[in-house]
């Protein structure tokens, strides 16, 4: 992934931290300047992808347990479990009538 694919202002954001890395800046600064930016937390997990190529866990890992975050990461750790406990109550065939595989 890179600014042209993602283009507008999540381009401008992994263009400001590519070169902040080339300038020899750690993920911690960078990621303290794009929150300062308004990056979300979204935007932050692109910029680490688009940049150092990683995958998209590696990059939510250091996004989530960087101190650029810490504020937010008990309301975020508690959405994930609820999210998690949502989906292993889930039942997609539950209320179905007839079987959808024909």
């Amino acid at each position: 992934m890179d600014e042209e694919s993602v283009g507008g202002r999540r381009g401008q954001l992994i263009r400001f931290a590519r070169e902040n890395r080339i300038a020899g800046r750690d993920w911690p600064f960078i990621l303290v300047s794009l929150r300062k930016q308004g990056a979300d937390i979204i935007d932050r997990i692109l910029a680490v992808r688009g940049v150092d190529g990683c995958s998209l866990g590696e990059a939510k890992d250091l996004v989530h347990t960087s101190d650029a975050w810490a504020d937010m990461r008990p309301y975020h750790d508690r959405l994930h479990a609820e999210l998690e406990a949502a989906l292993e109550s889930f039942d997609p065939c539950e209320g179905q009538t007839t079987d959808p595989r024909g």
